[in-house]
């Protein structure tokens, strides 16, 4: 199902459009923070050639963002081609080219020192000296902090969000602040679908003492509260972003268990199972390869509506002050930063918060459109 046709099935197709661009808009600015927010030029034409200083900035975590945006690209690519053998020949050599030169920066670029951050901060005050330079719309690091200032300071030329009460550029500190969102979001709903397709396939196609098992395991998990349950092992455990996740995606599959069982116990009674069953497949065939893509569309709802909630969830735990920790940031945490700020300087709230809203509600709003363009009862225009 293509873009324009599957918002074309929904009741609001350029709501649906705004948050498709809106979603892809977030991973761009998540992939390429270090070109949108960075303290070093992306350009230095000087008298003896040209140089890239950003890429001494680059890490492991930059380069593997870079290469799951270049990755999304070449799947969309692939998708509009189609299944061509030859053209998926073509994407697939072109997926290790790019492999192999993303592998190739992260081993080429040297880590920046003082020494250049010195020399960066003077280009960036008094200009290159027989040369220009080409700098990144937000020039400060995340976690920088602008010596010149006490304390926080309104959105302006300088800083074009403000700057939060230690003098960090606020911009810079959102950019880099959306991929903790997006890799607590992806993480934890691929945790959750892992558990919970599994689960619910089993207890949908056997029945019987296996659903009767599994249904009581799920209904345990269920009784849970998540978020007291997070908080109370938070408590004991030192906070991290790899212990924020699990924990966010293990609570979240019993959802998408119900939601599967449900599918599957419609569908295990369906002529093309039969016949499948019939001529010998295996259970496990049957299940994985005949039933799960007849059930997608509504795992595929669940995913984009528990994005939405995961994002939620480790927002409210960083503004609790439980999430990640400093300094890397998100923007629960900088919520948490400016609540004692709210008369003076808003902008440390707002603007964070308004990057919660619009993400969640772009999830929500892709959900809703996923669920009209499946369901058949759904329509165009019915209410």
């Amino acid at each position: 199902m293509s873009r324009a046709s599957f918002a074309a099935r929904t009741r609001h197709p350029r709501l649906v459009r705004a948050a498709w661009w809106l979603a892809q808009a977030v991973f761009a600015a998540a992939a390429g923070a270090p070109i949108l927010a960075n303290r070093a030029p992306l350009v230095v034409s000087r008298p003896d050639g040209f140089e890239f200083p950003f890429l001494t900035t680059l890490d492991a975590a930059d380069v593997r963002w870079i290469g799951a945006f270049v990755i999304y690209l070449l799947l969309r690519t692939i998708a509009r081609w189609g299944t061509s053998r030859q053209r998926w020949r073509s994407a697939g050599w072109l997926l290790v080219l790019t492999s192999g030169v993303l592998a190739g920066a992260a081993s080429m670029t040297e880590t920046s020192s003082r020494d250049h951050w010195r020399q960066w901060r003077e280009w960036r005050a008094d200009g290159v000296p027989d040369g220009w330079a080409c700098w990144a719309p937000i020039r400060w690091d995340p976690s920088e902090l602008d010596r010149e200032l006490l304390d926080a300071v309104s959105p302006s030329l300088t800083h074009p969000l403000g700057t939060d009460s230690a003098g960090r550029d606020l911009a810079a500190r959102l950019v880099h602040a959306s991929r903790v969102s997006l890799q607590v979001g992806i993480v934890a709903t691929l945790v959750a679908l892992g558990i919970g397709v599994v689960v619910g396939a089993l207890a949908g196609f056997y029945g019987g003492w296996v659903d009767l098992l599994l249904s009581r395991i799920l209904e345990v998990v269920q009784c849970f509260p998540d978020l007291f349950l997070i908080l109370a092992v938070l408590a004991y455990f030192p906070p991290s972003i790899v212990l924020v996740t699990a924990l966010i995606g293990f609570l979240s599959w019993p959802g998408v268990a119900r939601l599967t069982r449900a599918e599957f116990q419609r569908l295990r009674s369906a002529e093309f199972v039969l016949s499948a069953r019939a001529v010998g497949a295996s259970p496990l065939r049957v299940l994985f390869v005949h039933m799960l893509p007849h059930a997608a569309g509504p795992i595929l709802v669940f995913a984009s509506l528990s994005m939405a909630g995961a994002i939620v969830t480790e927002s409210s735990l960083s503004f609790l002050g439980l999430g990640i920790p400093p300094p890397e940031p998100s923007w629960g945490q900088s919520l948490h930063e400016g609540r004692n700020s709210l008369a003076r300087a808003p902008w440390i709230t707002f603007f964070p918060g308004l990057m919660i809203f619009l993400t969640v509600t772009s999830y929500n709003v892709l959900g809703e459109g996923l669920r009209d363009a499946w369901d058949p009862r759904q329509t165009k225009g019915s209410p």
